[in-house]
């Protein structure tokens, strides 16, 4: 699996364990409406360091966790 399927996959996981919509997340993150559909569905296929750090610091996890595969 490519990393980028991986952070795709962890932050629809996340999100979905917080029982937030992607709209409430994208509120609660200040991002665009659509910005956590892109990211989740892999439409979205870059995402920089600041926004993976924005996810991490939302989860309190470690970036890192973003990048491993724990499976």
């Amino acid at each position: 699996m490519k990393i980028s399927e991986l952070i795709h996959q962890k932050l629809k996981a996340l999100r979905e364990a917080k029982g937030l919509s992607q709209e409430e997340l994208a509120a609660a993150l200040n991002l665009g409406p659509n910005t956590i559909s892109n990211i989740e569905t892999g439409k979205k296929k870059t995402l920089d360091i600041a926004l993976l750090q924005t996810f991490a610091d939302y989860y309190e996890i470690p970036i890192t966790e973003l990048l491993t595969d724990n499976s």
